[in-house]
């Protein structure tokens, strides 16, 4: 139903396919999720949210419609790669979505357009997620464990922020979940224990 009535206000299904995606992905519908993913990706190819403008944007509906599903696209094929332990191709994923909430909070915070675009509270969420799978696909990549950390603390900042203390359980799962992926044993149940 989203799905349709998106495509009688944009002309397109992007959002709603992205969420369907999600659904798909926490179902462990792995398949279907990236095959959802992926036509986002595909249907918007190199396209990017504009940051600068001459006047307030005529089509900000779209922007945002558009902006939102390139980034659950993005977010979501990094957590697909990281439960599916492909770590390098989820931490090229996470970099992209990285890059394109760092967009939408630049346009967001500036002084003209802030006054165009606010974020959503899901955003800031959907932003402290990309960070902790982003700290495990890096983690899990190898040779970046400072690197990893600093997105790892970055997230419990942004969950903590939100004061969502689930998402900084998420956050050590994700980490002690990496761990053992790489058979750091210890450090994984150390990590766990964090959780208690």
């Amino acid at each position: 139903e989203i799905r349709t009535l998106e495509k009688k206000l944009f002309n397109f299904d992007l959002l709603g396919l992205s969420l369907r995606g999600e659904a798909r992905l926490w179902l462990h519908d792995y398949e279907n999720a990236k095959r959802d993913f992926l036509k986002i990706v595909s249907a918007l190819d190199k396209w990017k949210l504009p940051i600068s403008y001459m006047g307030a944007p005529t089509n900000l509906k779209e922007l945002v419609a558009m902006s939102s599903a390139q980034i659950r696209a993005f977010v979501g094929l990094c957590v697909l790669n990281v439960l599916t332990d492909n770590f390098k191709e989820a931490k090229l994923w996470g970099i992209l979505a990285r890059d394109r909430i760092n967009d939408v909070n630049l346009v967001a915070h500036h002084p003209l357009y802030g006054k165009f675009v606010k974020v959503p509270y899901d955003a800031i969420y959907g932003e402290a997620i990309n960070t902790t799978f982003l700290g495990a696909a890096i983690l899990g990549s190898g040779n970046e464990n400072k690197l990893s950390e600093k997105y790892f603390d970055l997230a419990k900042t942004y969950f903590t922020q939100l004061n969502f203390p689930l998402g900084i359980s998420t956050t050590l799962s994700v980490k002690a979940y990496v761990l053992y992926k790489l058979n750091k044993f210890d450090k994984s149940e150390k990590v766990a224990d964090e959780m208690f």
